[in-house]
C-alpha cells in the first residue's frame, strides 16, 4: 500500500547520500561481510535453533548456549557461503 512508500523513500535517500553518516556506517567492512553471508545466515540460524530446541527439549536458551548458537550460526553461514554460494567450476565458467 501507500504506507510502504515512506520507508522506501527513506532508503532511497540513504542510498543516494554517498557522503552521509549512515552510508559510511553501512560501508563498514564488518557490516558488508555480514551482508555477504546474510542469506546463508538466514538459512542456518533457524535450522540450528530448531535442532537445539528439539535436542535439549527447552524453548528458552541459556546465555552460554546463546553464545554457542551465535558462533555456530555464523560459522555454518560462512562455510556454506564459501563452499556453496561462491563455488565456481572453472570448466563450466566459459559456458555461463
Amino acid at each position: 500500500g501507500i504506507i510502504v512508500l515512506i520507508p522506501s523513500i527513506g532508503i532511497l535517500m540513504i542510498i543516494f547520500s554517498k557522503d552521509g553518516v549512515i552510508n559510511k556506517f553501512l560501508s563498514n567492512s564488518i557490516l558488508v561481510w555480514i551482508g555477504g553471508i546474510s542469506y546463508s545466515l538466514y538459512l542456518w540460524h533457524w535450522t540450528i535453533l530448531a535442532f537445539a530446541r528439539y535436542y535439549y527439549q527447552e524453548y528458552e536458551l541459556s546465555f552460554v548456549f546463546s553464545i554457542f548458537y551465535f558462533i555456530f550460526s555464523f560459522l555454518f553461514a560462512y562455510f556454506s557461503y564459501k563452499i556453496i554460494e561462491n563455488y565456481k567450476i572453472s570448466a563450466l565458467d566459459s559456458y555461463f
